[in-house]
């Protein structure tokens, strides 16, 4: 919802789910390159175009994939893994691996599979949830943009590897956002919250909003929608978990440059609560915000499932975070 509110902003393009945080290689990518040998990093930076031309932005979710197909899918990326952190390794230059990777890397097998690079994918790859950099950008905008990332070639620190990275998500960001006829961008991954640091080290100037709703309405929905936990109890325990680690992360940086909102203000008191919002990012207010439809009935749903045993699971184990943000 917050998404779409923003996304009604005249000059606010909002979209999600980008990789940036939800895969680690992504998120160790400035690091790895920085430590590598200078003699490495052109391999690295290959490997790295062709991950951004695969698996650059989830446009849905996977939960209606086959689960077994998925976790071979996922086991693919330790393949990504171990070649960007030891690609030293004696293991690499076995000629039997090397066929293997080239096989993997080639534009045929990459065609063929369900990590396309092309436009025009197939319905597996959709429901599997992987675009590359084609929906956010033209051909000559993603081999202009690849550019910036040359300039990592010649890094001498991991803040400078972050930076240049910055630059280059944030160049396919805005190219995004002119398209949509925008002068900027919003990007929504839920996980941000737990990598506002990481995003910090990468943008400048960038701001961060995150939205905290009731645990006990958190939890009912994790575990309706299988989005990670399997029962109530464990859920709120994963919920109170993210957001005192979402807090920890917000304290590392200056306080103007994050802002929490809940999401009971944002549905109950939509118009004040958009106006601090925008006031927060520096833009100017936008009537259109509010004409997205706002939805009040996910909110205390806790009430009408749980049990007296579950609300005295919440009180005892997380009465102080939740009298925190207003919900006991």
């Amino acid at each position: 919802m917050m998404r779409k509110i923003l996304g009604r902003h005249r000059d606010i393009a909002a979209f999600g789910e980008a990789q940036l945080v939800n895969d680690v290689i992504y998120r160790q990518f400035p690091t790895w390159i920085a430590e590598c040998p200078g003699r490495r990093r052109e391999f690295l930076l290959r490997a790295y175009r062709r991950l951004c031309l695969t698996r650059f932005y989830r446009c849905r979710a996977t939960w209606r994939v086959n689960k077994p197909f998925i976790r071979i899918w996922n086991r693919c990326n330790l393949f990504w893994i171990a070649r960007f952190q030891d690609s030293e390794s004696a293991f690499w230059r076995n000629p039997v691996v090397l066929l293997i990777e080239r096989a993997w890397l080639s534009n045929r097998v990459q065609e063929r599979t369900l990590s396309l690079r092309l436009p025009g994918a197939t319905q597996a790859q959709v429901e599997l949830g992987y675009r590359g950099l084609y929906p956010f950008m033209s051909r000559d905008a993603i081999e202009q943009s690849f550019g910036i990332l040359d300039a990592l070639k010649d890094v001498t620190s991991i803040e400078e590897s972050h930076r240049i990275c910055g630059r280059f998500w944030s160049a396919v960001f805005a190219s995004h956002a002119r398209r949509n006829d925008k002068k900027l961008w919003a990007e929504k991954s839920p996980l941000n919250a737990l990598y506002v640091s990481f995003l910090d080290r990468c943008f400048s100037g960038l701001r961060f909003i995150n939205v905290i709703r009731d645990g006990r309405d958190v939890a009912c929905s994790n575990v309706e929608y299988a989005w990670g936990a399997q029962d109530v109890k464990s859920a709120l325990d994963l919920w109170a978990q993210q957001l005192a680690s979402s807090l920890t992360e917000q304290r590392k940086l200056p306080p103007d440059h994050c802002m929490n909102v809940r999401y009971e203000d944002l549905v109950l008191d939509t118009a004040q609560t958009v106006r601090h919002i925008t006031d927060f990012l520096g833009v100017p207010f936008d009537d259109a915000m509010l004409s997205q439809p706002v939805h009040r009935q996910p909110l205390g749903r806790h009430r009408s499932v749980w049990n007296e045993d579950l609300e005295e699971y919440a009180r005892s184990r997380h009465a102080p975070l939740l009298r925190e943000w207003g919900y006991l």
